[in-house]
């Protein structure tokens, strides 16, 4: 998919560029890679947003805020452990709350 990128940018092709990042953003949350993810979707979504594509802009948003809650998940996810390996239970049970509240928890 990367040297598929290119091409589009060497051929001037906004739309192209645009779905491929977002496809690579959804393959990479996919695969667990926030990381990476958060790098395309935003890319992808500063190409929508510079060539005036809404609904593509209203895509990349959406991916980038379900990148969001799988990091927030993980992170609550860390205090908690964090939290209960020392024995600060009222902090774990505050990310835990969290988790249950925003509707994280698996």
């Amino acid at each position: 998919m990367e040297s598929a990128t290119r091409y589009a940018d060497y051929m001037d092709m906004p739309k192209l560029k645009v779905e491929l990042l977002f496809n690579r953003g959804q393959v990479a949350l996919e695969r667990g890679d926030t990381k990476a993810a958060g790098k395309c979707a935003t890319k992808a979504l500063a190409a929508a947003s510079y060539h005036g594509m809404k609904l593509r802009k209203i895509s990349a948003v959406e991916l980038l805020g379900e990148i969001i809650l799988v990091s927030a998940r993980r992170l609550f996810v860390t205090v908690q452990k964090l939290a209960e390996t020392i024995g600060y239970q009222l902090k774990g049970d505050t990310a835990h709350e969290m988790l249950l509240r925003k509707g994280l928890q698996r």
